[in-house]
């Protein structure tokens, strides 16, 4: 009936029509308005210019107006990160280790703790094959993912990684922290080969404050970020099996020295953004 409407009208040339009765009225089946209005292809209806530029609504639409706050559109974050994080996530608040999402090893000479919010893990000195270290007790994919820690301090020379295990094997994807310098290790097969070095540089506690590795299509990529909002890439290489069946697995190993070595790391798998 809209459309038999308008075409009477469009059909008077030179006749006057006043506004409200076009107001309204459905696009003919050329998208063709009357003169004076243009047709709102998305809504199928004529109306005023101005109302078509200022999109859905009326031309009272006050541009300055807030978003609606029921729309959640979610965390805008930094395309190198990806648009998910993995699980499980953790913040350390409740002050101890949850064991149904945590499996702690601890060897002699080492300790993993919670201590203020923040996980520790401690190796006492000399104690050169000790090693103290948490691995989730999920196994993931990666999905084009990302696994995220917060390193909050290293002290000492204590040999701290953060990363991801292979099920069943010794094969590690991770960052390590030692002896002043962060590299990235990638396990050079699906069955627990030695790990090997892909990038190396030097540790600095303020721009390495975030680490995080993810998928993108089939390569690995290791990122870095002072405020766990702006990312960097700090290596990138191409594993040759397939990612997935892995555990989260961080912590801190070998002491040589004569003084007690220490990593503290936080907010697992939960970046600001």
């Amino acid at each position: 009936m809209r459309r038999i409407a308008l075409a009477g009208i469009l059909g008077c040339l030179g006749c006057t029509v006043p506004g409200d009765l076009l107001d309204g009225l459905a696009c003919d089946e050329a998208g063709q308005c009357a003169a004076g209005y243009e047709c709102d292809r998305a809504r199928d209806l004529c109306v005023r210019p101005d109302e078509l530029d200022a999109g859905p609504g009326s031309g009272d639409a006050d541009p300055d107006a807030p978003v609606d706050a029921g729309v959640d559109t979610g965390p805008v974050r930094d395309p190198l990160l990806g648009p998910c994080i993995r699980t499980p996530a953790d913040t350390f608040d409740t002050g101890e280790i949850d064991g149904e999402v945590w499996s702690v090893t601890a060897d002699p000479g080492a300790a993993v703790t919670v201590e203020g919010g923040v996980l520790v893990s401690r190796i006492a000195p000399e104690s050169p094959s000790a090693y103290g270290f948490l691995t989730s007790r999920e196994l993931f994919d990666f999905d084009e993912c990302a696994v995220v820690y917060e390193v909050v301090s290293v002290v000492g020379d204590a040999d701290a990684f953060v990363g991801i295990r292979i099920d069943g094997t010794q094969s590690i994807i991770s960052f390590g922290i030692d002896e002043g310098e962060i590299s990235a290790y990638i396990g050079d097969d699906h069955t627990g080969g030695e790990d090997v070095v892909v990038t190396t540089g030097v540790y600095d506690a303020t721009e390495h404050r975030w680490l995080a590795i993810r998928e993108i299509g089939d390569e690995l990529v290791w990122l870095t970020s002072a405020d766990g909002i702006a990312w960097r890439e700090f290596a990138r290489a191409t594993p040759t099996y397939a990612l997935e069946g892995f555990e989260l697995i961080f912590g801190t190993g070998g002491n040589r020295a004569t003084t007690e070595h220490a990593a503290r790391i936080d907010n697992v798998n939960t970046p600001p953004l």
